[in-house]
């Protein structure tokens, strides 16, 4: 009983970690590809932009 009560409690803990996990690296990858402009008053440029 204990050890099926363990199956489910990883299952559920995977579960809702892979899309917050998910969520976390995608929000990170878009934070490294844009940089503030402060002419433009912090408008997100690409960092591949050319001027």
């Amino acid at each position: 009983m204990e050890n099926q009560v363990r199956k489910k409690m990883v299952g559920w803990t995977i579960a809702l970690a892979t899309p917050l996990l998910a969520v976390v690296i995608y929000y990170f990858i878009l934070l490294s590809l844009y940089v503030t402009a402060e002419d433009l008053y912090n408008f997100p440029v690409p960092r591949n932009a050319s001027p």
